[in-house]
């Protein structure tokens, strides 16, 4: 393109790309993505999971090669008039594209796996009994898949050790429902009387070899603190619904909304992700098992799409949805959301400088201005730090505490005392400059 193309033009070209760039991902990834987005609990049939966890299996409709190129040029259409809600669908396609791409280049052997399209496939060599119920989901072409693992057996067994197993070498896939079976002892199975034909030749005391398929869009496996159990569930599932669905009780605060206006949450409900660092706002409708809150969802659609270009550019990015060979583990951390939401903590301005409080490594306030800094303790309403300067001298004490707030700052009043002195200075008030420490 050269400087002088019109806006308008260079506009429409952007446009033109990412159609085909839809259409493409549209021929790879067959019929799109699935349509259960709400939570449902844990199903009794494969026939079921399948629903979302292998689209193609959706209907034999979904399955007619003209039918679905009629589709995709009306929808490329459609996104070059411009149309809000289309544009938004074929966003939601092109973050899926770069999801892929991303978890290809970052970990292509997933706990010891190995990624073929939009899957991961895995081995695992069991004892009978297994403990799991196969089922068929047949439209077009018949598939055998995992509908549901016992306690008791082999399978559930493995699982125990190597889902959350401490050692990271010993981290192996582990076996959920919505799985597609593919072999059973180096041979391929059409239909669940193969299946079982062949795992009840085994001879006893001997090991069957299991072969493994799990879509990219498929379940999620989630686990919440004890007495909860695990359990798995469709990617967009609400966690509020999981929590409950799981036995875990959420201890929504007198700000939380329960899913109405996560705004006003107070962070009773907050949850932890240590594998990502990331907080999950249980009571937000917008907090799902799929999406990881510091980059997915729609207000996060900017570093979706730079994801899809550094993929794509061979650049290192970050995951927008979670990897579902992966558990999803959540711990509460209400304490952590008062640390964050704590008024002291950030910026402030006043007429003559500024001054930061943050935290330590400990969890105790810090105040620092130039090269002065001390530990805040609490006496009375007040905060107080007794200031040092680099090379260890005294430097006198502070004492902080919040404003009377105008309305249109955020306000914190300290008052500074001389070193020897016993009365403190005239009050200064400090505005919030807006970045936290």
């Amino acid at each position: 393109l050269t400087v002088d193309i019109m806006a308008q033009r260079r506009q429409c070209y952007i446009f033109a790309l990412v159609a085909a760039a839809i259409t493409t991902w549209n021929m790879y990834r067959s019929c799109g993505q699935s349509c259960m987005s709400t939570f449902t609990p844990p199903v009794a049939s494969w026939r079921q999971w399948s629903r979302f966890s292998r689209p193609w299996l959706c209907s034999s409709k979904s399955l007619n090669p003209a039918s679905l190129e009629v589709n995709r040029v009306r929808r490329a259409k459609s996104f070059l008039r411009s149309g809000k809600g289309d544009a938004m669908n074929d966003l939601e396609q092109l973050r899926k594209m770069a999801q892929d791409l991303e978890k290809m280049q970052a970990d292509p052997r997933p706990r010891g796996g190995r990624r073929v399209g939009a899957e991961v496939w895995y081995d695992v060599s069991l004892t009978l009994p297994l403990g799991v119920r196969l089922d068929e989901a047949q439209s077009g072409e018949t598939a055998v898949g995992v509908s549901e693992v016992y306690e008791g057996g082999s399978v559930y067994q493995h699982n125990d050790e190597v889902t959350l197993a401490p050692d990271k070498e010993k981290r192996l896939n582990f076996v959920q429902p919505g799985d597609r079976l593919i072999q059973v002892n180096g041979q391929t199975i059409r239909t669940q009387a193969d299946a079982v034909k062949l795992i009840t030749s085994t001879p006893e005391g001997g090991k069957v070899r299991l072969k493994f398929a799990r879509s990219g869009i498929g379940p999620i496996k989630v686990f919440f603190p004890s007495p909860a159990i695990p359990v798995v569930v469709p990617p967009k599932s609400k966690l509020s619904d999981v929590a409950r669905t799981a036995g875990h009780y959420v201890a929504y605060g007198d700000a939380c909304s329960s899913g109405e206006d996560g705004e006003r949450c107070d962070g009773a409900c907050w949850h932890f992700n240590n594998a990502t660092g990331d907080i999950y706002q249980l009571c937000s409708p917008d907090c799902l098992a799929c999406e990881i809150p510091g980059a997915g969802g729609v207000r996060n659609l900017d570093k979706q799409l730079f994801g899809l270009a550094a993929a794509i550019a061979n650049m290192d990015v970050g995951l927008t949805t979670w990897p579902n060979t992966e558990p999803l583990v959540l711990t509460p951390c209400p304490e952590l959301a008062k640390r964050l939401r704590d008024p002291y903590i950030g910026r402030w301005k006043y007429w003559n400088g500024q001054y930061k409080v943050s935290r330590t490594q400990d969890g105790e306030r810090l105040f620092e201005e130039g090269r002065v800094q001390g530990i805040l303790r609490e006496e009375g309403e007040w905060l107080v730090a007794d200031l040092t300067s680099i090379d260890g001298s005294s430097q006198g004490s502070i004492r902080l505490k919040p404003g009377e707030n105008k309305g249109f700052t955020v306000d914190l009043d300290s008052q500074y005392r001389a070193e020897g002195s016993e009365d403190w200075e005239e009050t200064v008030t400090a505005f919030d400059l807006g970045a936290q420490a």
